[in-house]
């Protein structure tokens, strides 16, 4: 009877151990979305563990088909007890509370919670104050590039967190983009995130002006774009991104402003700002105006296009198919 207890005893303790390890292995993604799914493959092609949720039950059925080593997780609190590690890449703040909830319940003490939702920098320092009362660790890891960096793995990453809990999550990370940043304490990482995006929008409609005032005046759009590309006003929105249709190729400005990063998103992400600079006593006043314009622009239905297609508001001639060019 004795030896009988004590091979029960063993086969516990190895089942413990094939546990443990399965848990110190595994990789929750939640929120397999535009983005989220791009960031899932390119972990799947490191050979990760993963174990996926999202709301969407036949994009995960998708996403499970096309990536190895890809399960997918009942719930929320599914991934939560099988992963050492959860990514999660959420619509808003609501949500990215929601889920959070779960985890504090569910997650073993330890679990490295990494959230790359643009969210409140102030919503998130206090989710990451609740997760070290709960013994959970939890970095703010926002995301730039777009769905085109996503795919190709390139992504910029801008953490906040812990300087261990940043080591910690860095060669995950990086499996998913080419630049990773610590940006310092808890909620840091969405401050550089918002203070870009809004710096993002302000340089885009300030383009969107420019190259339509060339087109009114009767200049060729595609010579402006290389006179400020070679000239002082010359950014990201003038020499990778332009907005007006024609210029071109491979950008939404040149398939109806469909695709890239929409303006609902941004509009969501200079609301975000606007609340933070309040928050912190900041003037932002383009930021504040450049916020009334998404929202138009959102007013007026085009809340799905490309953010890049501001440059609609300004001339109605380049919406629709039968775009000037």
């Amino acid at each position: 009877l004795r030896g009988f207890e004590n091979a029960i005893f063993i086969k516990k303790i190895f089942r413990k151990i094939s546990t443990d390890a399965k848990w110190e292995n595994n990789i929750g993604f939640i929120g397999c979305g535009n983005m989220g799914a791009c960031m899932v493959k390119n972990l799947s092609k490191a050979e990760h563990s993963l174990v996926i949720f999202d709301s969407d039950k036949e994009k995960l059925k998708s996403i499970s088909e096309e990536n190895r080593n890809c399960s997918i997780g009942e719930s929320n609190e599914d991934v939560s007890r099988q992963c050492s590690k959860i990514i999660t890449m959420l619509p808003n703040t609501k949500i990215v509370e929601e889920v959070y909830q779960t985890f504090f319940k569910y997650c073993r003490p330890n679990t490295l919670l990494i959230d790359s939702s643009t969210i409140s920098p102030i919503v998130s320092s206090q989710i990451s104050s609740r997760a070290r009362d709960k013994r959970l660790r939890m970095i703010d890891a926002p995301v730039s590039g777009g769905v085109p960096a996503a795919k190709n793995g390139t992504l910029t990453f801008m953490v906040g967190g812990t300087e261990a809990d940043f080591s910690q999550a860095f060669d995950v990370l990086k499996l998913m983009g080419s630049k990773v940043v610590h940006c310092g304490k808890s909620g840091n990482g969405l401050v550089a995130k918002l203070s870009n995006n809004l710096a993002l929008a302000i340089s885009m409609i300030g383009i969107s002006e420019a190259m339509n005032l060339g087109h009114k005046m009767g200049l060729d759009p595609s010579v402006l774009a290389d006179v400020l590309n070679s000239s002082t006003a010359k950014c990201w929105s003038s020499e990778k991104y332009n907005p007006f249709p024609g210029v071109m190729d491979n950008v939404p400005s040149s398939k109806n402003f469909s695709g890239g990063f929409s303006a609902d998103l941004m509009e969501k992400d200079l609301k975000l700002a606007m609340e933070s600079a309040d928050f912190s006593g900041s003037l932002a006043p383009l930021g504040s105006l450049a916020k009334q314009l998404y929202s138009i622009m959102i007013e007026n239905g085009d809340g799905s296009k490309d953010f890049s297609g501001i440059i609609m508001l300004l001339n109605s001639s380049l919406k629709g198919p039968d775009i000037v060019k």
